[in-house]
């Protein structure tokens, strides 16, 4: 028929470089040159069934926003069509692309969707399948009966039922991407057998909430009501000791209240193979840069289901946000410069892949395949390698950094497993230390592990110390421990030096039925420093447990299990030990001594308690950031007494008095 032409108000223009815009050329050596355009009509809300309003996005950026046309059938005029000479004309109707194309045009993929799709869908697509397109070369997918790796229509369309979305590739291709099987040599990362915790088949239960739009919005939850001041369950007998705390304590409302009660179901039990706030990075080297409203040191909460992801933030109002991004499980960096880049690592266990996402801008960064299991994952605060975003993936054969902006993007192997630690589970992981680097060359030099048996839930946990510097030296501190972190030294110069950190650990002491807290020093135990040891005792305290309530709370269902029973957080010189069960948390200011000439002395110390404070709840996770140089605030999830699907967010300012540190 006869119609109306469009075209964008947007152009290239030349400048000093050559030509800037938002089309990519072909470069000299015959590379480059593929762009992502994306055509959209939609005759809703039209007036007449001969008016479309035509969209047209360039590389995912609107350049034409709807633009009103008028397509007659010929033979006809806009006032005497009706709906059906419409339906006529378009069963006869046939879309041609590239018409009188220039030299080497070539169309290396082309979608046809059914219904109207945002911009932010349109950049989240745009280079999904491609891989597969260029390995079959010819391929269709059917959304409307497709079940599962499909991105479904909006919700605002009437639909028979609401389909999938998960950033996977259609089956129907999946024989192509095997990959050649393992050597000896092969590090795992390739594509072969992937293992997963548990994932939340059940997180498809999350909708918008009531009174919120149906389509899928960034702001999924509502709105972060006032945190109140500690409030105590009716089912728990208050202490003196709960209510004059020597902290500042505020716990949040009922994660219920932000997110819908699924979602606070999933927040509870936690991310597969990873610690709810990622765990502590309190040895690490006092070289960090902190681009968010708050400092580093407590992690958001993702949330992974094979429709979308629910990130939950403990400091955000409102403190979650929803992205259709489906997957087995996911970990998120810190913001990481003056552009707010954020990213998340998502594992998708079906594909055996792993995706790294920029949340700002909404793109798709790098991919991993991968043929190993995974053990245990998180990310990595930027001084534990070279001052980038890296993350830390542990499997079978060892531990691996993964830096997704590097080029090429492989992970190394920074540690072996032993054949102690072949079998066993991963409950903690952490860096610290520094090689005394800058920039690029910083490393961390310690990694500090907690392992337990697979099959039995109330092993003993068992801590080693490996050497992350190739030779994978292994130190046994106990085969049956509480809790353990690492912290790092207090000192004078904040200037880069070599250091270990000090390891803190909580035991049992079975004679006298008490916890006792410890910091010792690692040394290394041969001129070449390729083995560690265990240093001296620099300081310990006991857990004095006399004058607070003897019942524990009990635990919900965590997809990491109970163990350690204690939390540390260590941050500033601040010690913070964390009783689960009994909902407990001490607080220790530690120093080191100096000799005379301001050298610092490893050979004691002192742990001096700042306070103890009863929560009375179960403690989920926690974790430490500071908040000025004489203040450090711990966060932590609480587990609801009543509840075991539902919890709180508990802030705990602890203050140093003096400045002895």
């Amino acid at each position: 028929g006869a119609g109306s032409v469009v075209t964008s108000a947007m152009f290239i223009k030349d400048n000093d470089d050559g030509l800037d815009g938002l089309v990519s050329w072909e470069r000299e050596d015959g590379g480059g040159g593929w762009n992502h355009v994306c055509v959209m009509f939609s005759s809703m809300e039209q007036d007449s069934p001969s008016k479309v309003s035509a969209s047209v996005l360039m590389n995912g950026v609107s350049v034409v926003p709807n633009a009103l046309l008028s397509v007659d059938p010929f033979g006809a005029t806009s006032e005497d069509v009706h709906q059906d000479d419409i339906d006529d004309a378009l069963e006869k109707s046939i879309l041609i692309f590239g018409i009188g194309p220039s030299v080497g045009f070539r169309l290396t993929d082309v979608r046809v969707w059914a219904c109207q799709r945002s911009e932010d869908d349109v950049q989240m697509m745009m280079y999904e399948y491609l891989k597969d397109a260029e390995m079959k070369r010819k391929f269709k997918v059917n959304i409307r009966k497709s079940s599962a790796g499909m991105l479904a229509p909006p919700a605002r369309l009437a639909q028979p039922e609401r389909k999938k979305f998960a950033l996977s590739p259609p089956k129907a291709s999946q024989s192509n991407r095997t990959p050649p099987r393992s050597t000896p040599n092969d590090d795992g990362f390739g594509s072969d057998e992937v293992n997963f915790e548990p994932t939340f088949a059940a997180f498809n239960e999350i909708e918008p909430v009531q009174n919120k739009p149906s389509e899928l919005s960034s702001d999924e939850v509502v709105k972060h009501e006032e945190a109140k001041v500690f409030e105590v369950p009716k089912d728990y007998t208050a202490h003196e000791s709960e209510i004059d705390s020597p902290f500042e304590v505020v716990i949040s409302d009922l994660l219920s209240t932000k997110v819908k009660s699924s979602a606070a179901a999933a927040i509870i039990r936690g991310p597969p193979a990873a610690r709810h706030f990622g765990g502590n990075r309190g040895g690490l080297a006092s070289v960090h840069t902190n681009f968010g409203l708050k400092p580093d040191g407590v992690g958001p909460i993702a949330i992974s289901g094979p429709d979308k992801s629910l990130v939950f933030f403990s400091d955000r109002d409102p403190p979650g946000r929803t992205y259709p991004i489906g997957a087995s499980g996911a970990v998120l960096s810190d913001i990481m410069d003056e552009k707010y880049s954020e990213y998340m690592c998502c594992f998708l266990a079906r594909e055996k892949r792993m995706i790294i996402f920029e949340l700002t801008r909404k793109t798709v960064v790098v991919e991993l395949q991968m043929k190993t299991k995974l053990n245990f994952w998180r990310y990595l605060p930027p001084e534990a390698h070279g001052g980038e975003l890296a993350f830390v993936l542990i499997t079978p054969i060892g531990g691996f950094h993964w830096k997704p902006l590097e080029n090429p993007p492989r992970p190394r192997q920074v540690w072996k497993r032993s054949a102690e630690l072949e079998s066993k589970k991963v409950i903690t992981y952490e860096e610290g230390g520094s090689n005394g680097q800058s920039g690029a060359d910083a490393r961390s030099t310690v990694a500090l592990l907690l392992v337990s048996s697979p099959v039995s839930s109330d092993a003993n946990v068992e801590a080693y110390c490996i050497s992350v510097d190739g030779e994978s030296s292994r130190l046994l501190l106990s085969d049956d421990i509480q809790g353990a972190a690492l912290c790092r030294p207090p000192t004078l110069d904040a200037q880069p030096a070599y250091f270990l950190p000090f390891v803190v650990t909580v035991q049992s002491n079975y004679e006298t039925s008490q916890l006792v807290l410890t910091v010792e020093d690692l040394a290394q135990d041969n001129p070449h420093g390729k083995s560690l040891a265990r240093g001296v005792t620099l300081a310990s305290a006991i857990l004095d447990l006399t004058d607070v309530s003897t019942g524990s709370f009990e635990p919900p269902p965590m997809s990491m299990g109970l163990s350690p029973e204690v939390l540390l957080c260590c941050n500033q010189g601040f010690v913070v030990a964390v009783i689960r069960s009994r909902g407990l948390i001490f607080a220790y200011d530690l120093t080191t001594n100096f000799d005379e000439s301001g050298e610092q002395s490893m050979r004691s110390g002192n742990l001096s308690l700042v306070g103890k404070h009863q929560l009375g709840r179960y403690v989920v996770d926690a974790a430490i950031r500071p908040d000025g140089d004489n203040k450090v605030e711990l966060v932590a999830l609480l587990r609801e007494s009543n509840d075991s699907k539902d919890g709180r967010i508990a802030t705990i300012i602890v203050t140093r008095e003096d400045n002895t540190c």
